[in-house]
């Protein structure tokens, strides 16, 4: 496991990140994604309140909270519970108070067009490749 730091635009927020979550993330974290950044920077202002569904390592949650602030909200959500912990563990170093971002609160859920209970498919390339296919992001006040 690896604790990297997001952009300076974003803070230098901590995030844990592993290789069996995708080895790009191991890459300097300025590169990663920068559409995923552009996003961010386009869509999450001071006090907004931020759903990451599908949240991956939670590198969209993490940047939203640092641009969203104190009176921010950012929810994420991941289908994988592997994932969905190492997101927490990045949401309670944030939880220290040592940085000015919203809370980050991590659900581990998915949906599905029927009642029932179902296996959740891991790639085996990545585990972050199965919640890529069906990432949201939904902004709000």
């Amino acid at each position: 496991m690896l604790r990297g730091r997001l952009p300076s635009r974003f803070g230098r927020l901590p995030i844990y990140v592993t290789p069996e979550a995708g080895l790009r993330y191991w890459l300097a974290m300025s590169r990663v994604d920068p559409m995923l950044y552009s996003m961010v920077d386009e869509l999450v202002r001071p006090g907004v309140t931020v759903w990451d569904i599908g949240a991956n390592v939670g590198l969209f949650s993490f940047c939203a909270a640092a641009l969203s602030g104190p009176s921010g909200f950012v929810l994420s959500v991941a289908p994988d519970l592997w994932l969905a912990q190492l997101v927490d563990r990045s949401s309670q170093e944030l939880s220290l108070g040592r940085s000015k971002c919203s809370l980050v609160q991590v659900l581990c859920a998915s949906v599905s067009n029927a009642n029932r209970l179902t296996e959740l498919s891991v790639w085996q390339n990545s585990r972050a490749g199965v919640c890529a296919a069906a990432s949201l992001v939904g902004v709000g006040v």
